[in-house]
């Protein structure tokens, strides 16, 4: 099976079956990683990353992985997302503000239990930046060193994002008058949900 960098390669090439190939891989992580942030036009935001990819292609040898490479595109276009829609007097910082706060009234992904979706709707209201390391490491699967260059920070600095987040987690959870989460809780959780997530509905292609 081809590795994601022939793949880009190939489609940089004009084959569309490589392109296809690359999309399929992609296109559900990036789907969760759109869809528990912003409302609409979400195939649209997953074409953009994945052109930016190609259009930027001469980068990936600096990274570690296509993986990294990709989520990390991901993140730039939802923060510039973000930033063309805020009012003029509005000041855009994932490290404080939420999605919540961003995105008002976004309708969570589907839970398969009450207790999924009051762990969601959490998960919304912490800061930005933590509620990313948090899905990319528990639902993504991203290591270390990956969350590092996807993050543009130290790994030491990714240890202690992924900590504070879910300490945020657990005061935004019992704040609501539930029991205590801890790290275990989450990552259950997180595994549990990831696999009740409703599929992806079918891209649009490259």
């Amino acid at each position: 099976m081809p590795d994601d960098a022939a793949l880009l390669a190939r489609w940089s090439s004009g084959d569309t079956t490589a392109a296809q190939q690359l999309v399929q891989r992609y296109f559900d992580g990036l789907y969760r990683f759109f869809r528990n942030k912003v409302q609409d036009d979400i195939d649209d935001l997953i074409h953009d990353v994945l052109l930016a990819c190609l259009e930027r292609r001469e980068e990936l040898s600096q990274w570690r992985s296509f993986r990294a490479y990709v989520f990390a595109m991901a993140r730039h276009r939802l923060y510039a997302r973000f930033r063309a829609n805020l009012r003029e007097a509005e000041i855009f910082d994932p490290g404080v503000t939420s999605v919540a706060r961003l995105t008002p009234g976004i309708s969570s992904v589907a839970a398969a239990a009450q207790l999924q979706q009051r762990l969601l709707d959490a998960l919304q209201a912490i800061p930005l930046e933590l509620q990313i390391a948090l899905e990319l490491r528990y639902w993504e699967g991203l290591t270390g060193p990956e969350l590092a260059e996807t993050l543009g920070i130290p790994e030491g600095t990714v240890r202690s994002r992924v900590r504070r987040g879910i300490e945020a987690l657990r005061e935004q959870f019992e704040a609501s008058g539930e029991p205590g989460l801890g790290r275990p809780d989450f990552e259950a959780w997180a595994a549990e949900l990831a696999a009740a997530s409703p599929a992806a509905p079918p891209s649009k292609g490259p």
